[in-house]
């Protein structure tokens, strides 16, 4: 159990300052109470990091990412091609996209090496950082050694197996600063250099050495071998040259040559260079890595694989107008495009489409405004209806329709259009009907029954005038609904509001 006591020390004295100083950098203690810093939290995904306009950092949440639960969840696979690339002042790891389903993120593993420097366990490693990219950068100090393992997490949060067992060990440069300084000192207690400088001794060693010199100014070179293996050779002069005297004009194209305390190679072949400061003017190569970040006003070409994607700075989206995640998620002030396949939901709240297909079926809640609809497609609209309440035998109209001429065969289907009967007889008989043109004209719809009292009491019939028919394109015609019945009952038969709707292919009715 993880103790809630802090191991902070009060007091305002050099030594409580130093000892809590110690605790926040994680020097001292456990590391429980080491202060973690916004790089941290950046790297471990929790929160994006931007810049306003004067350069101060700010922080912000990271847009929710949302699976698709549909998709299968596989078991993470060990990540593939898991490497290495030590700069100065930071550490690349990178690995190839994972192809396993349900894909989360990964995780970051780092370990010193041990105080005989024997490699460390995986049991010694902290987690640094995860991520859902396929690279990472480890800002971390110049000159030092650490061993890194790396891991998939699905999105039910199950870990994959590490990339191996031993870890990938990388070391990142030393400072050349310090490189140089380094040097110095050697030069500082080389008795050749001394010689130069002061005609020293020759104890010990097989020294030669040649100065020559114009009132201040000194030139010289020299050459020592010592006993214990190691030589030297020194040249103490404020220009340097070396040329071809084999070839025209060598005396001014130099091969090799100091001055200012700059070296000035015209041509060079160099296998492996440790540089901390790189200007140049054009750079080919076959791969170049970051540690950190590469920044460009322009970059043509190529692709981009893993991590994150910002542009337009001063946007709603982690501080940009257009933002994509490292799991391709695009967020996005405005989108304009030619084409576009979408294979799941589109949601939207406003908007024009123009020249639309819709392949399959479309449900619209709402009201559908049309100056023409030609195809697969139906019109909405009311049916006028007539009240018919109280006791009658016979005829009465109870419904009429009027529809406009279109140059399309469909049908026609009226719903909500229904009354009651009911009388103290044996039975009765009734049907209802829809002419053309007229209460006497072609009958297009029929439909009868008969009622039965069962022993003594009321026969009683709910009576409906929905129907279904075809109409003929470029019709322009009225049609009534008829009602009729054999005995006198009482009819219950109000106005309301009926609906019809026009279907231009039958395929799209049930029986």
């Amino acid at each position: 159990m993880v103790s809630s006591k802090s191991g902070f020390r009060g007091g305002r004295d050099n030594a409580a300052i130093q000892e809590n100083m110690e605790l926040l950098t994680g020097q001292r203690g456990s590391g429980l109470d080491r202060a973690i810093t916004m790089r941290e939290l950046a790297s471990l995904g929790l929160i994006n990091i931007t810049r306003n306009s004067n350069g101060a950092i700010i922080p912000k949440p990271i847009p929710p990412l949302k699976p698709d639960i549909n998709l299968p969840v596989d078991i993470p696979h060990s990540p593939v091609s898991f490497a290495a690339l030590g700069g100065f002042g930071a550490i690349m790891l990178e690995w190839e996209i994972p192809t396993f389903n349900g894909f989360s993120y990964a995780e970051l593993w780092r370990a010193i090496p041990n105080a005989d420097g024997s490699a460390p366990s995986i049991e010694q490693a902290v987690l640094i950082a995860t991520t859902p990219a396929t690279v990472f950068g480890d800002v971390v100090d110049p000159g030092s050694t650490f061993y890194y393992w790396c891991r998939f997490v699905n999105i039910n949060d199950i870990a994959g197996p590490y990339n191996n067992v031993d870890g990938l060990k990388v070391s990142t440069n030393s400072n050349i600063s310090d490189i140089i300084n380094d040097i110095g000192e050697q030069m500082k207690a080389s008795d050749l250099i001394k010689t130069l400088n002061e005609k020293g001794t020759e104890a010990y060693q097989k020294l030669w050495a040649q100065k020559v010199q114009a009132g201040d100014i000194t030139a010289g070179i020299g050459i020592i071998a010592k006993e214990d293996g190691t030589s030297q050779v020194a040249i103490s002069a404020s220009q340097f040259f070396v040329f071809d005297p084999q070839k025209a004009n060598s005396h001014i194209q130099p091969l090799f040559a100091i001055d200012n305390g700059n070296v000035i190679i015209p041509k060079a072949f160099i296998e492996k260079a440790t540089i901390q400061i790189l200007n140049a003017q054009t750079i080919i190569a076959d791969s170049v890595k970051a540690g950190i970040e590469i920044s460009s006003p322009q970059i043509n070409g190529g692709y981009i694989t893993g991590g994150w994607a910002g542009f337009g700075p001063g946007g709603s989206y982690d501080g940009y107008h257009t933002y994509i995640t490292a799991n391709g998620v695009i967020y996005t002030d405005n989108l304009i495009a030619s084409n576009g396949i979408f294979n799941g939901t589109v949601n939207a709240n406003a908007g024009t489409f123009n020249n639309v297909l819709i392949n399959s079926n479309c449900t619209v809640l709402g009201t559908i405004y049309a100056n023409r609809i030609v195809g697969d497609t139906y019109g909405l609209a009311l049916v006028n209806s007539n009240s018919v309440i109280g006791s009658n035998r016979g005829t009465w109209q109870v419904a009429t329709l009027h529809v406009e001429p279109e140059p399309l065969e469909k049908w026609l289907q009226v719903s909500n259009l229904t009354g009651t009967m009911e009388g103290n007889v044996g039975e009765f008989r009734w049907y209802v009907e829809w002419h053309k043109d007229s209460h006497s004209g072609p009958v297009v719809y029929r439909k009868e029954d008969k009622v039965y009292a069962h022993g003594t009491g009321t026969s009683r019939a709910t009576v409906s005038g929905n129907c279904r028919f075809r109409v003929p394109a470029n019709t322009n015609a009225r049609y009534y609904c008829i009602m009729y019945t054999s005995e006198y009952v009482n009819w219950n038969f109000e106005t309301r509001e009926v609906e019809y709707t026009s279907y231009v292919e039958s395929r799209y009715l049930t029986a």
